[in-house]
């Protein structure tokens, strides 16, 4: 508004991190559209890191499976097999060709979308990989969904009570750290689906097919991969907690007068789940290895177990498109802590 008997006079300068002429009062607007443009470049790098990621993945994994022994053909043709017999099969499928030949053949097509057919069923693999990635995704999504609100709950819980309850957490979280999931889950599976016949001991339904069976069908899996890691993660929010509530801001706050309970989950909590958010993008990534031995555990049909059966086969197609599928999802998961840690905490530049 001008002020009265006066012109109204704005001044004009050269952002230098904006790039372009700026208007004093608009001073707030231009940060806001530099750090999403930041946001934005920091994505595309990212993402862009992918190709030769892939790329070195993908070439490991074909060197890789090279060295497992024995040949798709004779897995094939099994008591039956004979030389000639072994080498037409190999011959049908390509093995027969020089090592670099088959791989720049293999990568071509792959550039392209066509990942190849398994040489066991003969259904190409995107398809294959589609119909088994629903129930990997649904055990890693919701165990770590249970992973970082249990484990953050705990965390506050321990760190905020304090005296006994502090003591028996953090003496349960160590026990669950020391369980792994190939033992913890056939006792699951002992006590809730054979004793109580609360869930189901095995198997998976889709959630197209019926939400409530999908539902009970995962209780025991995601809680056996999640159990370690909701410990480690409760152990990692009590020690930041501790850490924020001593904090100056904090101490100020509660002389201010400001609700105890306005503190801890305005302000505690945004503060002390950063480096939560850290361990909890370090745990999917090795809960993935978790999840590959609860699908053979509980006969899931899922990537994990996918992955296992394509090693036992010989199934060299199927073997890389999983590894490669699997190397995505940890960069992307990566992408996404970044991010999240840079929306929690605004100092964290992201350029």
């Amino acid at each position: 508004m001008a002020a009265i008997g006066g012109p109204l006079r704005i001044k004009r300068d050269r952002s230098p991190d904006c790039g372009m002429e700026q208007i004093n009062v608009d001073s707030d607007s231009c940060r806001s559209v530099e750090r999403e443009v930041g946001v934005i470049r920091y994505i595309g790098r990212h993402l862009l890191t992918l190709i030769p990621m892939v790329f070195i993945v993908s070439t490991l994994a074909f060197v890789l499976v090279q060295l497992v022994p024995g040949d798709p053909a004779t897995y094939i043709l099994g008591e039956t097999s004979t030389p000639e017999k072994i080498a037409e099969i190999n011959a049908r499928l390509g093995l027969d060709r020089p090592l670099a030949e088959q791989y720049f053949s293999w990568l071509a097509s792959a550039i392209r979308g066509d990942m190849g057919a398994s040489f066991i069923t003969n259904v190409p693999v995107t398809q294959t990989i589609g119909q088994t990635i629903e129930s990997t995704l649904s055990i890693a999504v919701l165990a770590t969904i249970v992973m970082l609100v249990m484990g953050m709950f705990l965390g506050m819980l321990s760190a905020i009570r304090g005296g006994a309850l502090d003591t028996f957490l953090q003496s349960i979280s160590s026990f669950f750290l020391a369980v792994p999931n190939f033992w913890l889950a056939p006792l699951l599976v002992l006590v809730f689906a054979i004793g109580l016949h609360w869930f189901p001991a095995v198997g998976y339904t889709p959630f197209g097919v019926s939400p409530t069976a999908w539902a009970t069908g995962l209780v025991i899996p995601v809680v056996a991969v999640a159990s370690s890691y909701i410990a480690q993660v409760a152990l990692h929010a009590r020690s930041s907690v501790l850490d924020v509530i001593s904090r100056d801001f904090v101490r100020t706050l509660q002389a201010a007068g400001v609700p105890r309970r306005r503190i801890l989950y305005k302000h505690v909590l945004r503060n002390a789940a950063i480096p939560v958010v850290t361990i909890g993008g370090l745990n999917f990534t090795s809960m993935l290895s978790g999840v590959i031995v609860v699908e053979v555990l509980f006969n899931i049909p899922g990537m994990g177990s996918l992955m296992v059966n394509s090693v036992y086969r010989h199934d060299l197609p199927i073997l890389q498109a999983t590894v490669i599928y699997f190397a995505i999802v940890v960069m992307v998961v990566n992408l996404a802590v970044d991010l999240l840690a840079a929306w929690l905490d605004p100092r964290i530049r992201v350029r």
